[in-house]
């Protein structure tokens, strides 16, 4: 498969095509195994929808910000440019304060959101980390083979119901120390194909670890 396709101004990047593929399959593991009654399941699906447009908006048009120069100057230009680790810490930033939004306006349980969450992501996550191993050959070494099956257990933990809602904060710590401590053996971590700095994901443990002492103590609407 070809590294990317141009459309225009448009640069298609093959790994892109791969992401919306492992979405969507994340989102059929979720309708699939969700405990949620149909109701609140439509909830979650509709909040998930929402906060992902909003991810990926600002993290394909936020380079605007970091390059407002060459926009004024040529905006066309700008779709050519390649969205990196800025765009996407901007993206985290403003999909959690949506995020927060969502819980006050629509009174969802953060828990059960995050939940929900990562249903479709960390299922989404394996089969992108397979396929660009596999179809982009990028490589099968023991750094991918580890995280792989770090996923398939979290994934398999999912399927069976193993995992309860209330120890979703858990479940995020767990999983992003997992590839917090995967960084020292691979040259940088990665999340979706955006590298990103170690701090950040130390910053997402903080984060949640700061919510859910926050949820605890009721100061936190959910």
């Amino acid at each position: 498969m070809p590294s990317a396709w141009v459309v225009g101004p448009l640069i298609i990047k093959s790994s892109w095509i791969i992401t919306i593929i492992s979405i969507i399959a994340g989102g059929m593991f979720y309708r699939y195994y969700s405990r949620f009654a149909k109701e609140k399941q439509k909830q979650m699906e509709d909040s998930l929808f929402s906060l992902l447009l909003t991810f990926v908006f600002t993290y394909f048009f936020g380079k605007v910000v970091f390059h407002f120069s060459l926009f004024i100057q040529d905006p066309p230009a700008i779709l050519a440019y390649p969205s990196g680790r800025n765009e996407y810490y901007l993206a985290a930033v403003l999909t959690f304060v949506h995020a927060m939004s969502l819980l006050r306006k629509r009174k969802l349980d953060g828990r059960e959101l995050l939940f929900s969450g990562l249903m479709v992501f960390l299922p989404a996550l394996l089969l992108k980390t397979f396929l660009d191993a596999l179809v982009l050959q990028n490589g099968m070494d023991f750094s991918i083979i580890l995280e792989l099956v770090v996923l398939s257990v979290f994934v398999l933990l999912f399927a069976f119901h193993v995992l309860k809602i209330s120890d979703v904060i858990y479940i995020w710590v767990a999983w992003l120390l997992s590839k917090w401590l995967l960084a020292f053996i691979t040259p940088f971590p990665i999340l979706f194909g955006v590298i990103v700095d170690s701090w950040f994901l130390l910053a997402l443990i903080a984060a949640a670890v700061i919510i859910e002492i926050l949820t605890r103590r009721k100061v936190v609407i959910t």
